[in-house]
């Protein structure tokens, strides 16, 4: 049997534990757990937020959500926000690093990927892409990886200065 959830996902994972979570476009954060194949809500928080996507960390028990105001760290265990970034810009993706930093990704705008400190601040910024960027991920050696709307995939180094660009990419990554 098939279960249709009555609102539009942007985010959907299961964690270690088997609970299953999902955020909506309109911040609301839910927690299910599966019932015979049927989603039970355990619980559900409003964050009242326009989302525009959300990651789960790999070890903790938290949701980076990239919002149109900046990144929210939302702690599932005890259902609240626990960390806020602000930014002026919509941040279209969120991810983290190897020590726990975030670092948010404006697909245009700026078309940049950031690394923000403790407080929020920017510690880092890789290079503009001019044509926009796609998507990016964080390896497990710590290398940020783009992808570009021009066709290119970026490897940037430490300090997010361009390390080297794949340009035969055949089509765009998301």
């Amino acid at each position: 049997e098939t279960d249709v959830l009555d609102f539009t996902s942007v985010f959907w994972a299961q964690d270690d534990n088997g609970l299953v979570l999902t955020v909506d476009e309109s911040g609301t954060v839910r927690a299910y757990t599966l019932v015979q194949g049927q989603h039970v809500v355990q619980w559900s928080q409003d964050l009242n937020i326009s989302v525009n996507s959300a990651t789960l960390h790999d070890t903790q028990s938290v949701i980076g959500i990239a919002h149109d105001n900046g990144v929210q760290v939302f702690n599932y265990d005890l259902q609240t926000v626990t960390r806020s970034v602000l930014s002026a810009n919509p941040v279209d993706q969120m991810e983290w690093d190897n020590d726990n930093s975030i670092w948010m990704a404006y697909y245009a705008g700026s078309r940049k990927i950031i690394k923000v400190d403790s407080i929020g601040e920017q510690e880092l910024a890789t290079p503009a892409v001019s044509a926009g960027i796609s998507y990016f991920t964080i390896l497990n050696d710590g290398t940020v990886v783009s992808a570009g709307y021009d066709k290119k995939v970026r490897v940037y180094d430490t300090g997010a200065a361009v390390n080297h660009t794949f340009a035969n990419v055949s089509g765009f990554i998301n």
